[in-house]
């Protein structure tokens, strides 16, 4: 059994609650539960068995650990109550990290968690993610330099989560004692909350998760847009599923020993704050973690019909039509079951925007090259970002995950800022840079975390001449041989027979290496497009959709409108029949929305030749009709196997050696390649037509032999 103790003593009451988190990998969740209020005497035995049985469920789930996040006990006049949680914990088979409440600062109990050497700031790394304990907040003076230095350790690398009893702020609706809950007596101090708010803005804190209040809600902070996230009490069997996807965290209330599931996708409204309105075509998805045989999930809208969804390993997934129903708040309610029988149902409110369509911020950069390995001196950050609907909120610069400089939407109106980077105010060595953009609805997207080294003070090598020592030549006498005349014999010529002519094999060619790219030695047989779902109007968002194949960018997306990009290259130059070594395909992106969770790029050949003019959702060309609209035809519209790629700034490379042996090996079945995105991410690539800079176009370069 191993403890890490968290405690963060607090005043006032508390609740009990329960996430469980997917930080990394598919299926990893931790639990998180709080308030249990346990005490040495018949009169808590209700809240003993809850304990009990909580850790039985979390015994037999998929949970990496474990998180109690205050009040552990009702109250500690005596150290027999600590003592009485810590037996029952103890039969957890997982990590179980933990943090006072206000309750468990009563009394003697300072000194009771004393005697466990505990923690006041602590801090625990796990996957993507660091959390931090927060101290008490009330009845007790805070170590704020103690907490930032804690928050130091992200060092941009990290997600920060902040770990506090006591929430920053509450809605509206949630009455204590018949008064509003929002108030210093229920949550933090206007001071405290002014504090929090400077260190969350400072390091870019995603959330904060809490109790007390003994009641469920998520919100987020309407400046900072960091998720404060409450849930009910444990002695209502009641929990909070939290699951990483997209580069956020989302969460699901329900009973603790239900199956555990959570909608990581759409969006969920916030009524409270107004955020959180949802692209137009966001798809459902919901990630269930449960071991039940779940053989149907269903989705309806409102009062509306239930839709079937399909699945993908733990992964439910639906493509739904919001367009009809954009302005109001509505409901999306999923339920699963097994074999008929309903195991569970769970909603969530949801609003889609009436910007149609809209999509997340995308990011680009012009200057300088953010992967180089070294800086030096001043330089100028440069980054451009775009939204189709004009709604950018905050623009935002962090170095090593702190905070340098940020621009709101009126001061950065044209779409792009720069920043003046001064590298002699930075320790020599690796620094973290990254940017990141939020729109008015609480969307982000986050550079890539671009790793560089500062050398100032590095000294130039002072270059060592070696003088070359002189050699001379001492001459040496050499005494000429006595040659002795001999008799020279002559034999009668012999007939000289006819030369036998051995054959030169023909010529082959053994690894050669071609490079197509346009323009590139004026070869000219590239060829690009991309197309999306039908009826969409590029009125309403980029004009150059009309015009897809005479752009300098191509598109991939996999929210609405869906791009999907056609990419082909003429590879007459290479003798049929040829063996393909290696073949190795250079996209560029010129923009992105890469947030946490990179975007992932898949790669198939596709199976019938595309008019780039005419090409669109329906048709490959004026003459011949997809098997499926949107090319999703397997083994018609494009062929197996299928290459994912994990798209990063910059130059992106993929291997596609089997491919281009297909190509050579059958020319008339040279349709090219169709790329399209295997989430809900958004990114564009140089295209052939790009006209700046040669290097950014689409490259294949290709290694064959002609020889047996």
């Amino acid at each position: 059994m191993k403890y890490i103790y968290f405690v963060a003593i607090l005043y006032i009451f508390a609740a009990t609650f329960f996430y469980p988190i997917r930080v990394a990998a598919t299926n990893e969740v931790f639990f998180q539960i709080s308030d249990t209020h346990v005490a040495d005497d018949a009169k808590h035995s209700s809240q003993k068995t809850y304990l009990e049985n909580w850790i039985a469920e979390t015994n037999n789930s998929q949970s990496q650990f474990s998180i109690n996040t205050g009040d552990l006990v009702d109250y500690t006049y005596k150290a027999s109550d600590l003592g009485t949680y810590m037996n029952i914990v103890k039969n957890l088979t997982k990590t179980h990290l933990y943090i006072s409440g206000n309750h468990d600062y009563q009394g003697t109990a300072k000194y009771n968690y004393k005697s466990l050497g505990y923690n006041e700031y602590p801090v625990f790394s796990y996957g993507d993610f660091i959390f931090l304990g927060s101290p008490p907040t009330i009845g007790s003076v805070i170590d704020w330099a103690k907490l930032e230095q804690n928050l130091k350790l992200g060092k941009g690398e990290k997600r920060l989560v902040l770990l506090q009893h006591i929430p920053l702020f509450a809605p509206s609706w949630l009455k204590c004692s018949g008064l509003p809950c929002n108030a210093p007596k229920w949550v933090q101090s206007s001071s405290n909350t002014s504090k929090f708010n400077n260190l969350i803005k400072k390091y870019d804190v995603e959330a904060i998760l809490s109790g007390h209040l003994h009641t469920a809600y998520q919100m987020k902070d309407k400046k900072l847009f960091f998720d404060q996230i409450n849930a009910s009490s444990l002695l209502a069997n009641r929990q909070n599923v939290l699951a990483e996807n997209n580069g956020g965290l989302w969460v699901q209330d329900g009973k603790f020993y239900e199956e555990p599931m959570v909608i990581v996708s759409p969006t969920r409204y916030d009524t409270e704050s107004g955020l959180g309105t949802i692209l137009v075509n966001e798809p459902i998805i919901l990630k269930y973690f449960g071991k039940t045989n779940v053989t149907q999930v269903l989705y309806r809208i409102n009062s509306g019909s239930y839709f079937n969804m399909t699945k993908n390993a733990n992964v439910w997934i639906a493509n739904v039509d919001w367009t009809k129903y954009i302005g109001s708040s509505r409901n999306l309610y999923v339920r699963i079951l097994s074999n008929g029988v309903l195991i569970r149902e769970i909603s969530q409110p949801i609003k889609i925007s009436t910007s149609f369509p809209n999509a997340r911020p995308t990011i680009s950069f012009s200057n300088p090259d953010f992967y180089k390995i070294i800086f030096s001196g001043q330089t100028n950050l440069s980054m451009s970002f775009d939204d189709d609907a004009g709604d950018i909120n905050l623009v935002e610069f962090f170095i090593d995950g702190m905070q340098r400089s940020s621009w709101s939407y009126n001061k950065a109106k044209n779409r792009s800022i720069s920043y003046a980077w001064d590298t002699k105010a930075e320790t020599e060595g690796k620094h973290i840079l990254r940017f990141k953009v939020t729109d008015k609805f609480g969307r982000k997207t986050y550079s890539d975390k671009f790793s560089v080294n500062v050398q100032n003070n590095t000294p130039i090598p002072t270059p060592i001449i070696t003088q070359v020592p002189t050699i001379t030549l001492t001459p040496t006498t050499t005494q000429m041989p006595t040659i002795t005349p001999t008799s020279i014999v002559t034999q009668a010529p012999t007939s000289t027979p006819n030369p036998t002519i051995i054959p030169t094999p023909s010529s082959c060619i053994s690894n050669e290496t071609k490079e197509f790219q346009q323009g590139l030695n004026n070869y000219n047989e590239s060829v690009d497009s991309y197309f999306y779902i039908s009826g969409y109007s590029p009125s309403k968002a980029k004009l150059g959709d009309l015009t897809p194949w005479d752009q300098q960018y191509f598109k991939i997306s996999g929210y609405y409108p869906k791009y999907k990009t056609l990419l082909k290259f003429g590879l007459s130059s290479i003798p049929n029949g040829s063996k393909i070594i290696s073949a190795v395909l250079n996209l560029t992106v010129s923009s992105w929305d890469g947030q946490t969770e990179k975007p992932i790029h898949l790669f198939a050949r596709i199976n019938k030749a595309f008019d780039q003019k005419k090409v669109n959702w329906n048709m490959a060309s004026s003459t011949e009709s997809w098997s499926i609209p949107g090319a999703l035809g397997e083994g018609s519209d494009y062929l197996s196997p299928v290459k994912p790629m994990v798209v990063r700034w910059g130059v992106n490379t993929i291997d596609i050696t089997d491919f281009a042996q297909y190509w050579i090996s059958n020319p008339d079945r040279n349709f090219g390649l169709m790329i399209w995105e295997s989430n809900s991410h958004m990114a564009t690539y140089y295209s052939s037509r790009y006209s700046s800079n040669q290097a950014k176009k689409p490259k294949l370069t290709v290694v064959y032999s002609t020889c047996n």
